[in-house]
């Protein structure tokens, strides 16, 4: 009767309200630009205490976020994620939310070498003192909060990695695309994700049915309606078959 706990995951449309918000507080500056990070790096939490100013380097795509993998039974492994610029909305541009961190920083971001995050006295303004471990995994529920979520206290510091990975599954990520990305040395972790994405789904019902070879039309409508976390996927299949997958 054992139920394992895993964290809570955000999705795409959460994320997106949550860098629209308007919070021009140093608390929540820095909470979204570590949101920013965390979400399209799907980093862990140790990963993301161990950045420093240095590990950020603007490209004319966004920020480039050098980091170690942690978890590799001695091994180092270094790895590179990409914060990108969305010159199409910029109210969702993660990686503007980064520049607006650091140009808040003001001098504290010429130590290369100091924390990436730092600590705000008071919400008011930014001190040299780096924000702690329990800090940074408490940020999925400050966020999970912000947004009225419930279960908020579910939402630990594995969810940014969770989401992550459930993200970029859903959006046709292969096995070996997530290896890379997140650092796992089985394909196992990855299939995980994979297999109870919306998509695989569809696809095996496609070969199952002989969809492929038949000529039917299988299609989903892209007008996807959100109900809290679920996404409720219409599907036609030929003229009379149709199915509804939440």
């Amino acid at each position: 009767g054992y139920v394992r706990k895993t964290a809570k995951t955000f999705r795409l449309h959460e994320l997106q309200a949550f860098m629209k918000a308007e919070l021009p507080s140093p608390f929540w500056v820095v909470r979204k630009a570590f949101t920013a990070i965390a979400w399209c790096g799907g980093l862990r939490c140790d990963e993301l205490h161990r950045l420093r100013v240095g590990s950020l380097e603007l490209t004319d795509e966004g920020y480039e976020v050098s980091f170690t993998h942690a978890k590799q039974l001695g091994e180092v492994r270094d790895n590179k994620i990409l914060v990108p610029y969305n010159r199409d909305d910029p109210s969702i541009c993660l990686a503007t939310k980064v520049k607006n961190y650091l140009e808040a920083l003001g001098s504290l971001r010429e130590d290369k070498d100091s924390n990436l995050f730092k600590g705000c006295m008071k919400g008011s303004h930014f001190v040299k003192n780096p924000m702690g471990k329990n800090l940074l995994h408490d940020i999925g529920k400050d966020v999970a909060r912000q947004l009225g979520l419930s279960d908020w206290e579910a939402y630990t510091g594995h969810c940014w990695r969770r989401s992550s990975a459930t993200q970029v599954a859903g959006e046709g990520a292969t096995a070996v695309d997530m290896k890379r990305q997140f650092g796992w040395k089985q394909e196992t972790t990855a299939m995980k994700y994979i297999d109870s994405t919306s998509r695989q789904i569809l696809k095996m019902a496609n070969l199952t049915t002989g969809q492929s070879t038949s000529g039917i039309t299988t299609f989903v409508e892209k007008s996807e309606q959100q109900t809290g976390a679920s996404r409720i996927y219409n599907i036609t299949m030929g003229d009379n078959c149709s199915l509804a997958i939440n």
